[in-house]
């Protein structure tokens, strides 16, 4: 009973902080949404640097943190860092595509730039052979087939010594 008390006690220590900056997360993303309006891009790199998206819980709030991230570093010539928002956010919604009217072409340019970089799997992966999958499959089973399918083995009685030389 008292490991089960220190349990919740320590789930709860450790869980209320974790709370506490995502909400705090949350209010900043709200503020950096509303420096948006006001063109205010340094705030918005400010707020979401301080507290970064990973914080948020839910994967919507994420997408717009990343979002709102990306096109700061992009009002403020900072492509590289542009480009490292908009991988982050193509790993959280792979089929994004800016459609507001607030984004300018080069933005868009930029994005589609970017999807395009990311390692797309090859067809001709090995990995995307069904051979490799078949062969794979009956490899294991034949294996599994003679572990388990040990039968005992009879004990032969040992061997006589050799004879002596002459």
């Amino acid at each position: 009973m008292y490991n089960r008390i220190l349990y919740l006690t320590l789930l709860l220590s450790v869980c209320t902080p974790c709370n506490l900056s995502a909400q705090e997360c949350e209010n900043a993303l709200e503020d950096a949404f509303e420096s948006l309006g006001k063109q205010n891009y340094d705030q918005i790199i400010l707020l979401l640097t301080d507290c970064p998206p990973e914080r948020l819980l839910e994967k919507t709030k994420k997408i717009l943190a990343y979002e709102l991230l990306a096109l700061a570093y992009f009002n403020n010539d900072r492509v590289e860092l542009t480009k490292g928002a908009l991988h982050k956010l193509l790993d959280l919604q792979p089929g994004y595509a800016p459609q507001t009217p607030q984004y300018t072409e080069e933005f868009i340019g930029l994005v589609e730039e970017v999807k395009n970089e990311r390692v797309q799997p090859e067809s001709g992966s090995i990995f995307h052979n069904k051979w490799f999958w078949i062969g794979g499959a009956a490899a294991t089973s034949v294996t599994a087939f003679l572990f388990f399918n040990r039968q005992e083995t009879k004990v032969l009685p040992e061997a006589p010594d050799p004879p002596d030389f002459p």
